[in-house]
C-alpha cells in the first residue's frame, strides 16, 4: 500500500503461488511461497501503476474535482483493468528488472551523440512551439530534452512497454499492423523470452551481443510515418486529432507527437498547451493545423534516415567495447542518479538465470535499500551451482553471477575487480 497523493491510498492484494509440501511424518501441508513476491518488487509495482495513470489524467485529485467522484471511479476502473493485464507477466517472474525501473540508454561515440544533439536543436529551432524533444533508438534512449527523471521514466515506460500499441489506449492507435507493438525490444525480464531464444538460434556465437539491441520482430517491410497523432499528408480531408499527456512535477498539459522512421528510431516531441503572449496561433489551434504536421513530416523524412544511420554506426563502434563483457559474464548494474540500467543476464540461453539466483538478486536488493543493514557489498555462494556478488556504492548497484560454484572467494573476488577495473572503472573506487 502506498499514498501517492493526500487523501489517497493505492492498495494491490495480490495471491501469493502456493505448493505442496511433505513433512518428514509423511503428511502434506499447503505451503505460501511469499518470497516469490518480494515486497520491494510490489511497491515499486505500484509507484509504476501510479505514475502511469498520472501520465494519462494527472491525478486522482484533479479527476474528482474536476469533474466528479464517479468520473473517478469510472477513469479508475477503464485504467487498471486494462493496466493489470499487463502485470501478469511481471508478477508472475518477478526480478529486478521489475524492482530497478531502469532506462536503457544506448551507448554511442561522442560524435554520434553530437550529431543527435546537433539534430534535436535544429528541429526545435525550426518548430518554435516544441517544448522538449526524446530520441530512442528502438527501446534505448538516445537523448531527452525532459528536465525530470520522473518525467522521462514515466513516458519511457510507456511507450517502451512491449504491450504499447497493441490495443488503442487513448494515445497510441493501432497504426502499424493489428498487433504489433510501438516498441517490443525492451526485456521486461531477466529471463529469456521466446523471441531473444529464437533470435539466438539465428545468429552465430559471434554475433550474440547485436541481439542484445535487435528489435524483436521482424517484418519484409518497417512502418516509417506519425504514430501520435494519426496523420497522413495525403489525407487532405481528414482533421487531425492531436493527444495530450502530463508531463513534470506539476504535471503540464502538453501535447505529443511520436514519429517513427524504419520501425528503429523515435521521435518524440512534447509541445506545451499553455498560451503565452508571443504566440500568434493557440498552441491548441497549432496542433490541429495540417500545415504544421505536413512541415514536421518533410523535416523528419528527410532528416531521419541519415540520423539512423549515424545512430546504427556509432553504435556498432562503441557495441565492440562491450562486446566480451556480454558474452562471458552475467551482470547487471543499476545507477539510481540517472536510472541507467544494464544487463547481461536472460539475453540468450548461455546467460539464463535460475529461480533461485533471481531470488537470490531480488534478496541482496531488497538488503542494499535496508537502512538498518547499511550494506555496501556482498557474496552469495550455493552449494552447486553459483556465485553471486554485489557491490552498492552511491546509489549505483552492481550485480555479477558467477556460475562456478566450485571457485574460492578469493577466485571471484578477483572476477569482480577484473570486471568493474576493465569496463566499469568509474563506477567504483577502491
Amino acid at each position: 500500500m502506498i499514498q501517492p497523493e493526500p487523501s489517497y491510498w493505492l492498495m494491490m492484494k495480490v495471491k501469493l503461488a502456493t505448493a505442496m509440501r511433505t513433512g518428514r511424518d509423511g503428511k502434506k501441508t499447503l505451503e505460501h511461497l511469499d518470497a516469490d513476491l518480494p515486497d520491494a518488487v510490489v511497491k515499486h509495482i505500484l509507484w509504476r501503476a501510479y505514475h502511469a495513470f498520472r501520465l494519462f489524467h494527472k491525478s486522482f485529485a484533479h479527476v474528482n474535482h474536476a469533474q466528479s467522484p464517479v468520473a473517478l471511479r469510472q477513469r479508475l476502473d477503464e485504467f487498471f483493468s486494462g493496466y493489470l493485464m499487463k502485470l501478469t507477466p511481471t508478477l508472475s517472474h518477478p526480478d529486478l528488472v521489475s524492482a530497478l525501473e531502469g532506462v536503457h540508454f544506448l551507448p554511442l561515440d561522442r560524435t554520434s551523440y553530437l550529431q543527435t544533439v546537433s539534430f534535436v536543436q535544429d528541429l526545435e529551432a525550426r518548430f518554435g512551439n516544441v517544448t522538449a524533444t526524446v530520441v530512442l533508438w528502438r527501446h534505448h534512449l538516445v537523448s531527452s530534452g525532459l528536465k525530470d527523471l520522473l518525467d522521462l521514466k514515466s513516458f519511457y515506460d510507456y511507450i517502451t512497454d512491449p504491450e504499447t500499441g497493441k490495443i488503442a489506449d487513448g494515445i497510441v492507435s493501432m497504426v502499424k499492423p493489428k498487433g504489433e507493438s510501438v516498441i517490443a525490444s525492451r526485456p521486461t525480464t531477466l529471463r529469456p523470452t521466446a523471441a531473444a531464444l529464437a533470435l539466438q538460434n539465428a545468429h552465430s556465437s559471434s554475433d550474440i551481443s547485436s541481439m542484445l539491441f535487435s528489435a524483436l520482430t521482424s517484418r519484409s517491410s518497417r512502418f516509417t510515418g506519425f504514430i501520435v497523432p494519426s496523420f497522413n499528408p495525403s489525407e487532405i480531408s481528414v482533421p487531425v486529432h492531436p493527444k495530450k499527456l502530463f508531463i513534470g512535477r506539476d504535471a503540464e498539459e502538453m501535447f505529443v507527437v511520436l514519429y517513427q522512421n524504419q520501425d528503429e528510431l523515435t521521435i518524440a516531441l512534447f509541445i506545451s498547451t499553455a498560451e503565452s503572449h508571443s504566440q500568434t496561433v493557440p498552441p491548441s489551434v497549432q496542433a490541429r493545423d495540417r500545415t504544421f504536421y505536413t512541415a514536421l513530416s518533410a523535416f523528419l523524412e528527410s532528416r531521419c534516415p541519415h540520423l539512423s544511420s549515424v545512430i546504427s554506426d556509432g553504435f556498432s563502434r562503441t557495441r565492440k567495447i562491450s562486446e566480451y563483457t556480454d558474452q562471458h559474464y552475467r551482470y547487471l548494474y543499476y545507477n539510481a542518479a540517472n536510472l541507467a540500467f544494464k544487463t547481461s543476464i536472460g539475453t540468450s540461453k548461455s546467460a539464463m538465470v535460475t529461480p533461485e539466483i533471481a531470488q537470490c538478486l531480488n534478496e541482496i536488493h531488497e538488503d542494499f535499500e535496508s537502512t538498518a543493514l547499511n550494506l555496501t557489498e556482498t557474496s552469495v555462494r550455493s552449494v552447486a551451482e553459483f556465485w553471486i556478488l554485489a557491490r552498492k556504492s552511491e546509489g549505483r548497484e552492481f550485480y555479477l553471477v558467477l556460475p562456478k560454484a566450485e571457485m574460492t572467494l578469493l577466485d571471484v573476488d578477483e572476477e569482480m575487480q577484473k570486471l568493474t577495473h576493465s569496463y566499469f572503472s568509474n563506477i567504483f573506487l577502491d
